[in-house]
């Protein structure tokens, strides 16, 4: 269940959830971070372009343009995980509405509501 400063947080502060748990995003990408560069050492807008591009999120082909999903974030280790040399990527698809409030859910999993 993430908060607005969770979802807006530069790591992620939260660990994943079971889809038969009520939650409000789920992680429909986990890969590598191409880069030696750590994220928060780049262009604010080249990382979100990066990411962008990693979690193949809109679009055509990406996974929110389903007319369910509204909104995605993205994450990558914290300090210490990346000083131990984890370089994942994590995006999460969320449902947000006109109050920017994320909506939840429970015992959805991604692949079963897109049909996949």
């Amino acid at each position: 269940m993430l908060t607005s400063s969770d979802v807006s947080a530069a790591y992620a502060r939260k660990n994943p959830v079971k889809c038969s748990s009520t939650h409000n995003a789920e992680t429909f990408v986990v890969t590598k971070w191409p880069l030696k560069t750590k994220p928060e050492l780049m262009d604010e807008e080249e990382a979100l372009n990066l990411a962008e591009s990693l979690c193949r999120a809109w679009g055509d082909n990406g996974l929110i343009d389903n007319g369910f999903f509204t909104y995605w974030a993205w994450y990558t280790p914290d300090p210490a995980a990346w000083a131990k040399g984890e370089r994942w990527l994590r995006c999460d698809a969320m449902v947000r509405n006109d109050a920017n409030k994320y909506l939840s859910w429970k015992g959805v999993k991604l692949g079963s509501s897109l049909g996949i």
